[in-house]
Formats: structure tokens, sequence, C-alpha cells
């Protein structure tokens, strides 16, 4: 990783390796997870006897939260990834 070939054959408290080292651990834990709540717009598909309800859409990992009630009646919920939604349900989100 990178992250380790900055710290190879420096001291980590001295100089511009630290500052680099410091400044790429800040900017990675400074990315957005944007997730867009889906629940309140009833978006739902059948697929295999299983109904499926749209819960959530994270644009960072295009991954979608669902519920899924099977026909017993038994409910789970479940990621799943944006690509293996029906195009009647890409259409309805829209992800830009």
């Amino acid at each position: 990783m990178t992250v380790n070939h900055l710290v190879v054959g420096s001291n980590p408290t001295s100089g511009a390796t630290y500052t680099k080292l410091k400044s790429s651990f800040i900017s990675m834990s400074k990315k957005k997870k944007i997730s867009i709540d889906l629940s309140c717009q009833n978006i739902t598909f059948l697929e295999k006897e299983e109904e499926y309800k749209v819960l959530n859409f994270n644009q960072n990992s295009m991954n979608v939260e669902v519920s899924i009630v099977d026909k017993d009646g038994k409910k789970r919920v479940q990621k799943m990834a944006f690509a293996h939604l029906p195009k009647q349900i890409k259409k309805l989100i829209r992800p830009l």
C-alpha cells in the first residue's frame, strides 16, 4: 500500500513524510457517504415469489438496501447491487 511506502526508511515524526502520511489519512476518513432514503417512495417489485421494497440507495458504492418478504411472510433486509435491479426500478431511482 502507499501508506507503507511512505513510512519505510524515514522517521515518521519528522519532515514531509509524516505530513504527507497524516494528510492521506485525513482525506481517506473524510469520504462522504451519500445515502438517499427511498422508503417513503414505496418502490416495490416481485422477483422469484418474493416482494422487494427499496429502502436506501448508497451513491458511493452503488448499492441499494432492500426489504425482502417471501411467500411465508418472513422479512429480512439485504444489500443488493444497483445493477441487479429491474430496469423499471432503475428508471425510478435515477442515481445522477
